[in-house]
């Protein structure tokens, strides 16, 4: 009889070992800093600041500092080429992603057709209330958004600021404007290397096979780098 409870303890212990290995705040049991950990610690380290940037790159130097590179898809924005390169996420973590749409008239039609207009980062997760990092209109800002109670003043901070053109009604809260989360690749030790390519730690991706010499004639006119994504604040 004790041994059979000594091996019920014994398996106990073995399954809280293994639920151990992830944390919903982003953080690892052993105690290791992780890259969610600096980008936020970074991302916080601003708050009250000035930034002389959009909100993409905000949240882009947050991760740099972290060591990792967001990856851009394409995108009519650099906000949208950031939901383009994560991965989307329901259940956020801090370090994610969170994107909106319509905080700003950016073609000035005058409707709410504008999506992907901003970014901010998750700093922490309370159940389907969610603190932000962001630049705001006055510099880096700390804001809160409730997805349960998505149009309550008292749970969401507004992320558009009304214009006098702007139509009766127009939506300005975070919960109103939210438009999904997105993992930054690499988020969890990944190494920015991996982040880069998509693939586990060490991996390659294969080269392309070079192209045969091309006879020799007049030098080809030089080519124009493409355009950066239009990016906003």
């Amino acid at each position: 009889m004790r041994s059979r409870r000594l091996l019920r303890a014994a398996a106990a212990a073995a399954a809280l070992a293994l639920a151990a290995g992830a944390r919903a705040d982003g953080a690892r049991e052993d105690g290791e800093e992780t890259p969610r950990d600096r980008a936020v610690a970074a991302a916080r380290s601003r708050l009250g600041e000035r930034f002389r940037g959009d909100c993409s790159a905000f949240v882009i130097a947050a991760w740099r500092t972290a060591g990792i590179v967001p990856p851009l898809g394409g995108g009519r924005s650099r906000s949208e080429s950031l939901a383009r390169g994560s991965r989307r996420v329901d259940a956020p973590r801090p370090g994610d992603l969170a994107f909106f749409h319509h905080t700003y008239d950016r073609n000035h039609d005058g409707r709410a057709n504008d999506r992907f207009t901003h970014v901010a980062l998750v700093e922490e997760v309370d159940g389907e209330r969610v603190t932000l990092l962001h630049r705001g209109a006055r510099g880096i800002e700390r804001i809160h958004m409730d997805l349960v109670h998505p149009s309550d003043p008292d749970e969401n901070d507004p992320v558009r600021v009304l214009r006098r053109r702007d139509a009766p009604g127009t939506r300005v809260l975070a919960g109103e404007l939210f438009a999904g989360y997105g993992a930054v690749a690499g988020a969890d030790g990944t190494t920015p290397e991996a982040a880069r390519t998509g693939g586990p730690s060490g991996s390659r991706r294969p080269r392309p096979a070079r192209a045969p010499a091309r006879p020799a004639g007049p030098p080809a006119e030089p080519r124009g780098s493409p355009p950066e994504p239009r990016s906003e604040g």
